[in-house]
């Protein structure tokens, strides 16, 4: 049975659980990371992905700053992400284990034109 408050499946798609990683973050960086995670779970990925393309542009915007990650337990976290299927996303996983938001925005936008043109990445 689905827990919807303290372990939505919509979270729990990944290698683990999404607060594992949005949690170590700013708030806009947090919930670009969220909606990038859960785009294809709640069946409206053209809007969530508009949203963390919403939440890095404000983080930049804000000058937040996007740690980049050595060998250890979170850059292991991101490795393991840029290889799951259930999420995808190798590129967008390694730009944010690096720090680099531009790129990451980079990465979300392209989605959203694919998305945009009906390809289905």
């Amino acid at each position: 049975m689905t827990d919807n408050v303290n372990h939505p499946a919509h979270y729990e798609n990944g290698p683990f659980e999404c607060i594992e990683l949005t949690q170590l973050y700013s708030f806009c960086l947090g919930n670009a990371i969220k909606y990038v995670w859960r785009h294809k779970q709640k069946g409206k990925p053209l809007e969530d992905l508009k949203k963390a393309l919403w939440y890095i542009d404000r983080a930049i915007e804000n000058h937040e700053y996007m740690p980049s990650y050595e060998p250890g337990p979170i850059a292991w976290k991101y490795e393991r992400l840029q290889h799951e299927p259930n999420i995808g996303w190798s590129r967008f996983w390694m730009f944010a284990k690096l720090g680099m938001l531009p790129e990451m925005r980079k990465s979300v936008q392209h989605h959203i034109n694919l998305l945009e043109e009906g390809i289905n990445p």
